[in-house]
């Protein structure tokens, strides 16, 4: 809600826009595939990068120094 708020009135959701792949000849599979694959692409490159803050942090608290 908070991107649709700042963003211009037609904006969709990505999970609207994933969902809205059907048309008169039915669902377009790969459509629907692209833009799944497109959704997930960013956070997962994002934890790739932070990936050794992330295990920094979470371990930090466990390990008595």
């Amino acid at each position: 809600m908070f991107a649709v708020a700042l963003a211009y009135q037609r904006a969709v959701v990505i999970t609207i826009q994933i969902a809205g792949t059907g048309n008169v000849q039915g669902i377009q599979f790969w459509i629907t595939a692209v833009r799944g694959l497109v959704a997930v692409l960013p956070p997962v490159i994002m934890a790739m990068f932070t990936q050794r803050f992330l295990v920094r942090g979470l371990t930090f608290g466990a390990i008595k120094g």
